[in-house]
């Protein structure tokens, strides 16, 4: 169980959140899609409050677009504030600065539900997810997570229940041994259970790379391909990883091992892969995430708690999940950081400049130095299975949330791409 105590800056924040919204009201009425902005102002609030450097993301002004269908691409600022608050998306996305409150004035009738605008799923860490089955081990607790599930034709993310749903996602943290060190990911998917030869899965996610000493981490799009090597199951299945850990522009290829992640596949009672990663939480660039000076905290906190939302903190400043350390780097850790991605770029999380550090201005999304991009994205059996945000609470919980595209107020054409 949680254990809750009063942050003593909360009634700050909300007068830093009426603040925010009358400063950004305006803009945002007027069609300008200002609800990331606001919103982006509001993280960096928290941050400001907190004496912590303030992740950046890419916002976009709607200058070129009709008024009347604003651009809204806040989701990645939305779990990123829901994860440090410790509430629902949605719950982000009701706040007077928020896309469902600002949005529904300018649709005709005046009316806007959040699961229009983007669907969300939550999950608060476990210690496995697996029951012996036999010769392998079975997900078969993922009927107790609450998935994301999308539809094709179009491809869009689409409610949980949805009779039509092809394919889903499960997202959680994992961990034995008193803290949450693995980042679990389940792609469920209706297709084909026997593989055929060659390319079966892809999954873009991003890892976090942190050199020992440095004061920063970057951030790397990993590309994971499955491939099957004959006809038949899980047997038949080889999987390697590129990414560009130099910084060269071009993409080495490694192994699995090489990273510390590890794949499973289960092709019952519906094709599974699974895909496990190891955490990087660490208290120089994940500050938050620990005890910060002059914060109340209850005597059972062993970690501290969250000072916007008083939950304990999940992870030891002493013993945090520091990554895998790849042997192909010197000094080096790599993981899933806890904050969602992308950002932009220079503003990774750690950065030593002042709060609230603005990313290069955009006024057109179609030509922006930051295009919208998600952070997560899988294709199966050559067919789009699931492209959404993620970002980790203090304490351990994981939250996901993937826009609908077309929704109400973003044409198809702003949908984010996947990452490259």
């Amino acid at each position: 169980m949680r254990e809750l105590v009063r942050g003593s800056k909360i009634s700050g924040i909300a007068a830093a959140v009426a603040a925010i919204w009358v400063l950004c009201a305006g803009p945002a009425w007027a069609g300008g899609g200002m609800d990331a902005a606001a919103l982006q102002n509001l993280l960096c609030t928290h941050a400001d409050f907190l004496g912590i450097s303030c992740p950046q993301y890419p916002t976009y002004s709607n200058t070129t677009t009709d008024p009347a269908a604003p651009i809204s691409p806040s989701t990645p600022i939305v779990v990123e504030l829901a994860a440090w608050e410790n509430v629902s998306p949605d719950s982000i996305r009701l706040l007077p600065i928020g896309d469902c409150t600002l949005f529904g004035f300018l649709l005709s009738p005046p009316k806007l539900y959040c699961p229009q605008l983007a669907v969300n799923a939550v999950n608060t860490p476990a210690k496995s997810l697996r029951e012996d089955d036999g010769d392998a081990k079975s997900p078969a607790a993922l009927s107790l997570l609450n998935p994301l599930a999308f539809v094709t034709a179009p491809f869009t993310v689409t409610q949980n229940l949805d009779p039509n749903a092809t394919s889903y996602v499960y997202a959680v943290t994992e961990g034995e041994h008193g803290q949450p060190d693995t980042l679990d990911l389940f792609f469920r998917t209706g297709t084909n259970k026997k593989h055929t030869r060659g390319p079966v899965a892809t999954i873009l996610f991003p890892l976090a790379v942190l050199a020992n000493g440095a004061s920063t981490e970057t951030s790397v799009v990993a590309t994971l391909q499955i491939n099957a090597t004959c006809n038949g199951g899980r047997e038949c299945l080889r999987a390697t990883v590129s990414a560009d850990f130099t910084g060269t522009g071009k993409k080495k290829t490694y192994n699995l091992a090489d990273l510390g992640l590890r794949l499973a596949y289960f092709p019952d009672p519906s094709p599974t892969y699974e895909l496990q990663i190891p955490l990087l939480v660490n208290p120089q660039t994940d500050p938050f995430y620990f005890p910060i000076p002059g914060n109340d905290s209850l005597p059972q906190c062993s970690n501290g708690s969250n000072p916007l939302s008083g939950y304990c903190n999940a992870f030891s400043a002493s013993n945090p999940p520091n990554g895998f350390a790849a042997t192909f780097l010197a000094n080096t850790m790599v993981g899933m950081a806890p904050s969602a991605a992308p950002q932009c770029p220079g503003n990774q999380p750690g950065l030593p400049s002042p709060p609230g550090t603005t990313c290069p201005g955009q006024p057109d999304p179609t030509t922006a130095p930051v295009p919208p991009t998600f952070g997560f994205c899988a294709t199966i059996s050559n067919n789009p299975a699931a492209k959404f945000f993620l970002a980790i609470g203090p304490d351990g919980t994981t939250y996901v949330s993937s826009p609908v595209a077309p929704s109400p107020t973003m044409p198809p054409a702003q949908y984010p791409a996947c990452p490259s």
